[in-house]
């Protein structure tokens, strides 16, 4: 989701949609500056070819086909996310660094959040 509106009427229609006490989880891919200094701008073969571009100052990431087609994603930051939860009015059950249950450190490459709307 491109812009912070967007992601915020996605947070708030989840949490609307939610049960009192219902959980909504999720992960996301942490922003990594070596993985980014690594690929940015080199040409890759596999899965198909294409060429990786990091835009940082807008938090995307474009895979640009050869033939010009481009696929993009944007990531967001912890505090980025806490602020979703935190609009939409949901609660932080937990936060992990992957999807074995790790705890989140410093060094996590992944998110996993699990939310809850408040209620019994």
């Amino acid at each position: 989701m491109p812009t912070w509106a967007d992601r915020r009427r996605v947070f708030e229609r989840v949490a609307a949609s939610l049960r009192p006490g219902g959980r909504f989880a999720w992960n996301a891919l942490a922003f990594d500056h070596h993985v980014a200094a690594r690929f940015d701008g080199t040409r890759q073969q596999e899965p198909v070819p294409h060429t990786t571009r990091f835009a940082v100052g807008d938090n995307r990431i474009d895979i640009v086909l050869d033939d010009g087609a481009t696929s993009s994603s944007w990531w967001a930051t912890k505090n980025e996310w806490l602020g979703l939860i935190d609009v939409a009015g949901l609660e932080l059950e937990a936060l992990y660094g992957g999807f074995d249950g790790e705890p989140f450190t410093e060094d996590s490459r992944e998110y996993v959040f699990v939310t809850r709307r408040p209620g019994p």
